[in-house]
């Protein structure tokens, strides 16, 4: 791709220059100006750490926001805020929002359920030697 550009780079122009006072020239520089600014914003974003016009907020704001906007009064979880928040932020983003909102309602003693842990089933218990009264029923332990 790059030899392409070179390449055009090379062509002689086919249309002329446009004259500075004229209405072609001033469209060519706001085209110009509008192609920078937005380049350069857009560099600005990428190479932030921060989403865009997002507010600055310490982990304790975060942390009270979740409290308040993930769990009702009852501290019973709101299913659609659940569901906002991890269309918005994933499934990672959402288990630390909950953790931190937790932590932060417990803090002001405020209730706090939440769901089972989600994981593999519990296996159930084995019956220990199961299979070992089966076995003393053979013939030959009946015949004794």
């Amino acid at each position: 791709m790059g030899s392409r550009a070179l390449r055009s780079s090379r062509l002689p122009r086919l249309v002329p220059a446009a004259k500075p006072d004229s209405l072609e020239g001033v469209a060519d520089e706001i085209a110009e100006w509008v192609a920078t600014t937005g380049d350069a914003i857009a560099d600005g974003l990428l190479q932030s750490n921060q989403a865009p016009f997002a507010a600055p907020a310490s982990q304790r704001e975060l942390s009270e926001f979740y409290g308040r906007t993930l769990f009702g009064p009852q501290g019973l979880p709101l299913a659609p805020a659940w569901q906002a928040e991890f269309q918005r932020v994933g499934a990672r983003g959402l288990v630390e929002a909950v953790q931190g909102g937790a932590a932060w309602r417990r803090e002001q003693g405020l209730p706090v359920h939440l769901p089972p842990p989600a994981g593999p089933p519990p296996r159930p218990a084995e019956a220990p030697h199961a299979t070992r009264g089966a076995q003393d029923a053979t013939p030959a332990a009946q015949e004794e």
